[in-house]
């Protein structure tokens, strides 16, 4: 029912053969980014037990299946007032669901997914509570974290000749570093560390008719996932992932980064128009050449947070940076009809 959420992140610490890499929160992937993912429901490749300066070599990889998602801003998207606190939404095109996201300094935590996940023909949300670790910052070699959360929600039960199904479920999740070394992908070649996550969950389902329960069944599901991530500019997103199989000691799915996100938003359906941006870097101020009209620009941090907004137009195009500190921000530039564009920009003094 849950996808695994993939995020990707870092910043490079050294090492001995190959480097040993940390990620934190700012090497996010942000707003307006499109990623594309390809998946191996038959994969060869072999799991190895963890430890430093590893090397894996996955290039046999075989494409099955390719997913596309988007990343913005949770107003972007149907479902953001369920989630109050989210800062950022992942969106998969394929089956028109959201997860919403609250990123901070010291984690990704994902709170909940926004849908027709059941394909019931009607969207709702599914809130994780308090919410679904990804990631915690900084991580590197030997980080660890646990997280237990829950999620519920309830169903119209005509096709089972009853009122309703309750369904309520309880993840315990544990998460380590356990690897780092060189990863090469049909992607390409990176140094990565590996995140290996253990997470059990138990799910109730609960039929009840004239408010007297007529069944409950109660399952309970071990996943073992284990996560690259690069700090490689050209990834800023997990570079592959496995599940694994202990009983069988296989590999039973992968899915890797297809290739560089591409700088491109989707609102209301429509892909948005690209407008121009420069100096970039940025050092005392940046130029956003548009086309003739009123435009609304949002100054977003890596964190997500909307550092200040401005008016432009066609003429009046230049906007002051010296008060923004080094780093890496996005522009939502918006105009009576919606979104025009976003872009990413750095600021280096």
């Amino acid at each position: 029912m849950k996808k695994q959420l993939l995020v990707g992140l870092s910043l490079l610490t050294g090492g001995a053969s190959f480097a040993q890499i940390t990620i934190n929160a700012n090497d996010i992937i942000g707003f307006g980014e499109f990623v594309e993912l390809t998946t191996d429901t038959i994969p060869t490749i072999i799991h190895t037990a963890n430890g430093p300066d590893q090397t894996w070599n996955y290039t046999s990889l075989n494409s099955h299946v390719v997913s596309e998602f988007g990343f913005g801003a949770p107003s972007w998207y149907d479902g953001d007032l369920e989630f109050p606190n989210a800062t950022l939404a992942w969106f998969d095109i394929e089956t028109n669901t959201t997860a919403f996201f609250n990123k901070s300094i010291d984690a990704l935590d994902v709170l909940g997914i926004y849908g027709d996940f059941l394909q019931t023909g009607t969207p709702q949300a599914l809130k994780f509570d308090q919410f679904d670790r990804q990631v915690s910052f900084p991580s590197t070699y030997q980080t660890e974290f646990f997280n237990t959360y829950t999620f519920g929600f309830t169903l119209d039960g005509a096709a089972f000749s009853i009122d309703s199904v309750v369904v309520d479920g309880t993840s315990d999740k544990t998460s380590l570093v356990d690897a780092w070394g060189t990863l090469t992908t049909p992607f390409g070649t990176f140094d990565v560390i590996r995140q290996a996550v253990y997470e059990a969950t138990t799910t109730v389902v609960d039929g009840y008719l004239f408010g007297a329960s007529v069944f409950n069944n109660t399952q309970v599901d071990e996943t073992y996932t284990y996560t690259f991530w690069t700090n490689d500019a050209n990834s800023r997103y997990a570079v592959l992932e496995y599940t694994y199989d202990p009983a069988i000691s296989a590999v039973t799915e992968v899915t890797w980064q297809s290739g560089a996100p591409t700088l491109s938003i989707q609102e209301a359906g429509e892909i948005a128009n690209i407008v121009n941006v420069f100096p970039n870097p940025a050092n005392d101020q940046l130029t956003i050449e548009v086309a003739e009209g009123n435009y609304e620009v949002a100054i977003i941090d890596a964190m997500g947070r909307e550092v200040s907004t401005l008016h432009i137009d066609a003429s009046n195009n230049r906007i002051a940076t010296t008060n923004l500190s080094n780093g890496l921000y996005s522009l939502r530039i918006s105009s009576v009809t919606g979104v025009v564009d976003v872009q990413r920009f750095v600021v280096q003094h």
